[in-house]
């Protein structure tokens, strides 16, 4: 590096610092040295300077890389996944961005929880069912309502519950006074 390469990164810094981009700029321009611009770029970034100045330093040295159009000859184009340096209007999207995805992860979260209730009620009621359909294959029977009905016997003082599709008697029991009395009075 020769001895312009402090003065130009010295004098960048000072145009900076004075929010001076058309300084900044004109020194560029003048700057022919590549090392020169490389090391005013990296004490840019060392200090904080604002991407307007460090983009500006970064043009020139492009230029300068890519050197005289007329000698050159392109032997292959293409596109590369490379990083690239966001604005603050980008940086500030993705700070958007981040909350809304944080949000969103969260709703996702409480819906696979819902979403995970609900499919273990589902299995319950399933293996509920599962076991009455075990029960009534081994049993060959399964209860179902049907219609019953108690009959007074006021000779024996008992009344019965009978099944009345199949006649059965499921019950007998004493007959109250009130259901005897009942009977006297028809």
């Amino acid at each position: 590096m020769d001895k312009q390469t402090p003065t130009l990164a010295a004098a960048i810094q000072e145009a900076a610092y004075n929010d001076n981009l058309a300084a900044v700029l004109t020194l560029c321009e003048r700057c022919e040295d590549e090392d020169a611009l490389v090391q005013a770029l990296l004490e840019a970034k060392d200090c904080g300077l604002p991407a307007a100045f460090r983009e500006a330093i970064a043009d020139r040295l492009r230029t300068l890389r890519r050197g005289d159009p007329s000698q050159q000859k392109v032997l292959s184009q293409t596109e590369r996944w490379l990083p690239v340096e966001l604005t603050e209007q980008e940086r500030a999207d993705a700070a958007v961005t981040v909350v809304s995805l944080t949000a969103e992860i969260a709703q996702l979260e409480a819906d696979k929880k819902a979403a995970m209730e609900r499919l273990r009620d589902q299995i319950k009621s399933a293996e509920a069912e599962r076991t009455r359909q075990v029960e009534r294959h081994k049993t060959g029977q399964e209860n179902r309502t049907v219609e019953v009905a108690e009959v007074l016997y006021p000779e024996a003082r008992v009344v019965r519950t009978v099944r009345l599709d199949t006649g059965e008697v499921l019950e007998v029991r004493p007959a109250t006074g009130d259901e005897l009395q009942l009977e006297l009075e028809l």
